[in-house]
């Protein structure tokens, strides 16, 4: 799926700390000399040696730190069923590119789907098997979208994109475009059978809506999501 944006690469990071700490050895050895302590040997192989052997090691370990912390950052944010986005990143990202929006004046939408009639598919075929189309469609949303919109789950069946620089009617056919392949999906479970669903949209572009805070618009498209529902769902309605 899509890398977190605006997070460092801990491993990354963690590697600099620890080439920065290796110094301390050579750089010691090297007072030492200035100091010129008895029985000191200066030698140019024995500095390098230092330097490189200490270096390594450091940012090695380094390395393998940051490299957990990374994962262990990316397990934070990432919905363990679906492999998309939790609501935690949804809400992070959409107050960043919020505020990117307002300063750069440029669009900015949000699409929320739901998927209509979904407690049919748990009573009638298990929890699993509504897992297991949970994740079909969660790929099926973020195969629709592009590099750099944000994929969440946000919540039992509920799903968000956000998308900058887009606009209404743009978002409007990214919607369409995922209902339609939803609609003519066929999910084969474990047990041989299969099941179809639909999905219901609601989207809403803050330069509709240019009063509305962040979380207002998370709100409204929450609200055209409700409209597309009692409309008689699978369908997509605009904020």
């Amino acid at each position: 799926m899509t890398p977190i944006d605006g997070c460092p690469r801990m491993r990354v990071v963690r590697a600099l700390q620890g080439g920065l700490i290796s110094l301390g050895a050579p750089l010691g050895w090297f007072l030492l000399g200035l100091l010129d302590v008895r029985g000191f040997t200066h030698s140019p192989l024995l500095y390098a040696y230092m330097f490189l052997g200490t270096s390594t090691a450091f940012s090695l370990f380094g390395y393998l730190i940051g490299a957990k912390e990374d994962e262990s950052l990316r397990l934070s944010l990432m919905d363990h069923i679906t492999g998309v986005f939790n609501a935690r990143y949804f809400q992070m990202r959409l107050s960043q590119e919020f505020a990117t929006s307002i300063r750069s004046d440029l669009p900015l939408s949000i699409i929320m789907f739901d998927l209509d009639r979904f407690k049919l598919v748990n009573d009638s075929h298990g929890h699993p098997a509504g897992d297991l189309v949970l994740k079909r469609v969660a790929q099926a949303i973020h195969a629709a979208v592009r590099v750099g919109d944000v994929t969440a789950r946000v919540g039992g069946e509920e799903f968000a994109v956000l998308l900058p620089n887009t606009d209404g009617p743009s978002a409007a056919l990214i919607a369409e475009r995922v209902r339609e392949t939803v609609k003519g999906m066929t999910i084969v479970l474990s047990s041989r059978k299969t099941v179809s669903v639909t999905i219901s949209a609601g989207v809403i572009t803050r330069t509709d809506h240019p009063e509305c805070h962040f979380s207002e618009l998370f709100e409204y498209a929450d609200q055209a999501l409700f409209k597309a529902k009692s409309l008689g769902r699978d369908r997509v309605v605009l904020a």
